[in-house]
């Protein structure tokens, strides 16, 4: 038998997509109260059933605000500066942890209430809650989602190619993990039933220990089957939570930069955009821990997978160092000095290389240490990452086009331009058409596309997302500037002007980008292009131009033009304002603009603040304050902070 899910999207109601898991876990919770009324019903027979359906509202709401109230209270500083986020819960941000603790503390409070045994509660709930798990599961068949490694069996998963793991896109089936942890789940149902049933009178509480013992026993054995865990959450984060490349990251650049301005009354990318940010910024401070739990979690999994063998494990090993020498990169480009404006002993960051004892503290490596583990970590992941082409997982390509932006900055010009060229030489990747340039934003594994973050519906950074600040429906805080509307306007023909749009709502009036205007109608859903193929090309072209191959140079430019600019002539010669020009077309809102040319020696004027050399002390973020303080001064701050 062959299990293949329909998709996520169960019917569009009034141009708002209905999801089957979220019908699923209606459904769940209906099932888990009602099991547990008639559980009671026929347990204790002391005509109190019937409460159960007075408390079991009570006990939801109560769950639902005690899981805000945690991750709330997790995320104080963010929730102090901007209290009115705090009841907007369908943005996302919910903790099972304070779910439990607040649904429990809702049945004492009935059991106080009603008068009914406290320990009741807690065993006809148990009942009611593993069926419900086991139905919840069925959540994950529509999204594709908790399978284990491949299968030809009797009852097997298909799985797209999508949402395949790294190194197993030619494999359909695999086991369906889902359905063994829903089977599972029956199986306690069951028991817990036998129990209550005989013993639930006299031993109290003893429905509630055997759930939690037989629950924990099947999870353990169903996670450890499960294919899609360890390298999915290392991915996950970086497109759900605040401060990753599917939240506010990707912008950093382009808002510190002349393009682009806020101008929103919103304010959460305000301060970034008037260089405003300081030691305790709390969108600093997301960029900062994020990316520093990111490089924990892969450590972890690194450390579990050293033991293990074979060919699938080797291509996740090389994902990790990959994405270990991303993190870090991007972590060096926030909050060190650019190779080109320093001494490569000057400050860099802290190195993040494995699973640390908790009460370890950090120092900053040498801004040279710093890029030699960024190209160690390559160096290492190549020979084990696979070279076929891939959504939502870093290849060997992605991992080579990241060495090639290191080296780029570095001013290691030669050998960017060898990667260039073997990327462009020997991938399954290709440039845009101008005939699919405009339609190939909202598409998953596009010709472009190198590496890409997967965002979904079900998964992404809710109000956090990029697509939320650079549309005026949203945050509204990422508008073209007039300057860079002028800059447009001077390029009739190249298809790259007509990805801007007017657009008017919240109050707000701008010009903005219109890469990431989402799917299925919502704009928090967008995959990041962390690499594209237009930016090897554009590397290539400034690696040549500054290792003296002028010809070289122009002839990259001219491939890359002649599929966005109608009628495009070619060109003997280009000049390094071509290639950073250039670049600003092509790269808008991926991340690059301000870096660009603080690292070739060039000013940002930025409408608010005006000249923002190379040197200025701004152009990299102040280490959060919070981290100093726990280093008991070992980690030092970066100057005029």
């Amino acid at each position: 038998m062959i299990l293949k899910s329909p998709g996520d999207t169960a019917f569009t109601l009034f141009n708002f997509p209905v999801y089957y898991y979220g019908i699923i876990l209606a459904a769940a919770c209906f099932v888990a109260v009602f099991i547990a009324k008639v559980v009671y019903d026929k347990v204790y027979k002391d005509g109190k059933a019937d409460l159960i359906w007075e408390i079991s509202p009570f006990v939801l709401i109560l769950g639902i605000l005690g899981a805000r109230l945690y991750y709330c209270l997790v995320n104080f500083t963010y929730y102090f500066q901007h209290p009115l986020e705090i009841f907007y819960i369908r943005g996302g941000g919910m903790s099972i942890h304070g779910g439990i603790i607040a649904g429990i503390a809702g049945l004492w409070l009935a059991s106080r209430k009603y008068k009914i045994s406290f320990l009741r509660l807690l065993d006809v709930f148990s009942v009611g809650t593993v069926l419900a798990q086991s139905i919840g599961r069925w959540g994950n068949f529509f999204n594709n989602e908790a399978f284990g490694g491949p299968y030809d069996g009797l009852v097997k998963l298909f799985i797209p190619l999508s949402h395949r793991p790294s190194g197993l896109e030619q494999v359909q089936y695999f086991h369906p993990a889902f359905l063994y942890e829903s089977a599972a789940d029956f199986v306690i149902f069951l028991v817990l039933l036998f129990i209550i049933n005989n013993f639930g009178v006299k031993h109290e509480g003893i429905t509630l220990c055997i759930y939690l013992m037989l629950y924990s026993a099947a999870r353990f054995f169903v996670e450890g089957i499960r294919l899609d865990s360890a390298m999915n959450g290392v991915y996950e984060q970086q497109a759900t939570e605040v401060g990753s490349y599917g939240a506010e990251f990707t912008l950093l650049a382009d808002l510190r930069s002349g393009d682009f301005q806020s101008i929103s009354t919103v304010n959460h990318a305000g301060p970034m955009y008037r260089y405003q940010t300081g030691k305790n910024d709390e969108m600093v401070y997301s960029f900062y821990k994020l990316f520093y739990n990111s490089l924990a979690r892969l450590n972890n999994v690194l450390a579990a997978a050293e033991n293990l063998e074979g060919a699938d494990v080797d291509i996740l090993k090389g994902e990790l160092y990959a994405m270990r020498a991303l993190y870090h990169f991007d972590l060096a480009r926030v909050f060190a000095k650019l190779p080109s404006t320093t001494d490569m002993n000057d400050l860099g960051i802290v190195l993040s290389t494995e699973v640390y004892p908790t009460d370890y503290i950090g120092t900053r490596a040498t801004l040279q240490q710093t890029y030699d583990q960024i190209l160690k970590d390559i160096e290492t992941a190549l020979p084990l990452l696979s070279k076929d082409k891939q959504t939502g997982h870093i290849n060997y390509w992605g991992a080579l086009a990241i060495r090639a932006r290191a080296y780029l900055y570095l001013e290691k010009n030669k050998e960017a331009l060898a990667d260039c060229k073997e990327i462009i030489a020997s991938s399954p990747y290709k440039l845009y058409t101008r005939d699919e340039y405009i339609g190939a934003w909202d598409k998953e594994g596009t010709n472009e596309a190198i590496f890409e973050i997967l965002v979904t519906p079900n998964y992404n950074a809710q109000r956090n997302s990029i697509g939320y600040f650079t549309h005026a429906s949203g945050y509204g805080e990422c508008a073209a500037t007039e300057s860079f509307l002028e800059e447009l306007a001077k390029h009739p023909g190249d298809i790259r002007t007509e990805l801007f749009a007017k657009e008017t709502d919240n109050g707000y009036d701008g010009t903005y980008p219109q890469k990431y205007k989402g799917r299925d109608g919502q704009i928090y859903v967008n995959n990041p292009k962390v690499v594209r193929l237009s930016e090897v090309y554009l590397i290539a072209a400034e690696a040549a131009l500054k290792a003296g191959d002028t010809s070289a140079a122009a002839g990259y430019m001219n491939t890359l033009r002649k599929n966005r600019i109608e009628n495009y002539t070619d060109v003997a010669s280009i000049t390094l304002d071509d290639i950073l020009l250039e670049r600003r077309l092509e790269l808008f809102t991926e991340g690059h603009t301000a870096w660009d040319a603080w690292r070739n020696g060039k000013s940002v004027n930025n409408k608010f603040v005006g000249e923002v050399k190379p040197g200025d002390y701004r152009t990299i973020m102040a280490i959060p304050i919070g981290e100093i303080t726990v280093s008991r001064g070992q980690l030092i701050q970066n100057p005029g902070y």
